[in-house]
C-alpha cells in the first residue's frame, strides 16, 4: 500500500542500523496520491498537518538544544 507505514518501517530499520533511538512515533501525512498524475501533481498539505510537523520539529530542536537527545 501507500499509506506510509512501509516507509516508516524502512526508516526505523535504517535508524536501528545507525543505532539511533526513536524519540517520536512516526508522523505520516498521506496525500492519497495513487495514480501517476496525482503522484506528479503538486501536493497541498492541510495547515493542521503542517502545524503538527512544526510542533514536532520545535520539540526536537528544543530537546537537542537542552541535551535531552
Amino acid at each position: 500500500g501507500s499509506d506510509g507505514e512501509n516507509a516508516a518501517r524502512q526508516t526505523a530499520r535504517i535508524a536501528k542500523g545507525w543505532r539511533l533511538r526513536e524519540v517520536q512515533p512516526p508522523l505520516i501525512i498521506c496525500t492519497q496520491a495513487q495514480t501517476p498524475e496525482k503522484i506528479m501533481a503538486e501536493k497541498v498539505i492541510p495547515q493542521e498537518d503542517l502545524a503538527r510537523c512544526r510542533d514536532v520539529g520545535a520539540a526536537m530542536g528544543a530537546g537537542l538544544h537542552m541535551g535531552v537527545f
